[in-house]
């Protein structure tokens, strides 16, 4: 098992017989369902630092590792539109669900999408890490949601059921600040109020403003290739 934020800015090299550097793993893809990683986005470095090149996918069952590094194992086939229909997949539909914000299937927003972990084999997601405090749970603390309670995209979000929210979260800044609270007045039932004042306010915040990558993915549908366009530009907005 690996996780999203684990092959995060790995070294990906040309074959498994050269050093050459082909650049790093920028983001991971999913299958249209969501359920599965198809493949990485690879960031190639420019040509002397000023000529931008395009990135490239690689296929996940493309992959072997060595020194810590990626590498390629099918040649041409490992890339792009070759890989793409190898594995016939949907490119359009594909999908990249990190830093995507997380709701209940009632609607009820409960954080962002931190990492995902999934098998290296069958690429089949285990669980999602939500994280971010941008809402009631989140600023909680982390929550591990199971594969079983996605349920997919829907309208800029990630869609989980409603069993997720009776998940306990940990270590999160409203229950650090609570107990912080707690101690210096001695009075927890003050404290408990705070936090969940402080949640409520986060939740209202983040169902008003939502995230940056919602709205631009519902301005490109879902498309695949305006997808990841709209991803980059989402991700440098505040």
């Amino acid at each position: 098992m690996l996780t999203t934020q684990e092959v995060l800015g790995l070294r990906v090299l040309k074959n498994e017989k050269s050093s050459a550097k082909l650049g790093k793993i920028y983001k991971t893809v999913f299958s249209p369902d969501g359920k599965y990683v198809v493949g990485f986005i690879v960031k190639r470095p420019d040509v002397a630092l000023m000529i931008k090149r395009d990135d490239v996918f690689l296929a996940l069952d493309s992959v072997d590792e060595k020194d810590g590094k990626f590498y390629p194992t099918k040649g041409r086939d490992s890339f792009d539109q070759r890989a793409i229909e190898r594995l016939g997949l949907d490119w359009d539909k594909c999908i990249i669900w990190e830093g995507m914000d997380v709701k209940s299937e009632s609607g009820e927003i409960i954080g962002r999408v931190g990492s995902m972990t999934f098998n290296t084999q069958s690429g089949k997601v285990h669980a999602m890490t939500v994280n971010d405090g941008a809402s009631s749970k989140a600023v909680i603390g982390l929550i591990e949601i199971p594969a079983s309670m996605l349920l997919g995209y829907s309208d800029g979000f990630l869609t989980v059921t409603d069993e997720a929210l009776s998940i306990e979260a940990s270590g999160g800044v409203a229950a650090k600040a609570g107990e912080a609270f707690a101690k210096a007045t001695k009075n927890i039932t003050v404290a408990q109020e705070k936090g969940r004042q402080a949640a409520k306010k986060a939740d209202k915040a983040a169902q008003k403003g939502g995230y940056a990558l919602g709205k631009q993915l519902k301005r490109s549908q879902g498309m695949f290739s305006n997808f990841k366009k709209e991803f980059d530009k989402a991700s440098k907005e505040d």
